[in-house]
């Protein structure tokens, strides 16, 4: 039988980074997605560089209460944009228990300009090769 022992001497160390990733997500659902941007090509490449700042998982889960978007484009946008700031991907937050000096944000802004540009020329390199896809459930509500 297969059994799991987990390493709770690692656990301890991770309750910092679980606390600021758990508020995040509940500041998240406190947030009213009217008014927000409606969906389209732009708007989905807005809410990527926008997941540099907010983080990119209770981010989607508003984008798709809201509806009306291209899925597949979405999860690009906010996937890759998230890597723009450390704190945009939840991945970068979880290593921060083990490499506090991920925490300092000025040394991600070379970078993060650097994966701007690439997020960007892929972002819209795909839109141009992909048929842009989006839902109708949710946009009567949020559509002007």
């Amino acid at each position: 039988m297969f059994r799991i022992n987990p390493s709770w001497r690692a656990a301890a160390h991770q309750w910092k980074s679980a606390v600021f990733i758990v508020s995040l997500m509940l500041i998240a659902s406190l947030v009213s997605i009217e008014g927000w941007f409606h969906p389209g090509i732009m708007h989905d490449y807005y809410n990527g560089v926008i997941s540099a700042l907010f983080d990119n998982i209770p981010l989607t889960k508003m984008l798709i209460d809201q509806g009306g978007h291209d899925y597949g484009v979405l999860a690009f946008a906010v996937g890759v944009g998230g890597s723009i700031t450390n704190f945009g991907s939840s991945a970068a937050i979880a290593l921060w228990a083990d490499f506090p000096e991920a925490r300092k944000f000025g040394a991600w802004i070379p970078w993060g300009l650097l994966v701007l540009v690439i997020f960007t020329i892929s972002y819209f390199g795909m839109v141009a090769i992909v048929d842009y896809h989006p839902t109708l459930e949710g946009v009567s509500e949020f559509a002007g």
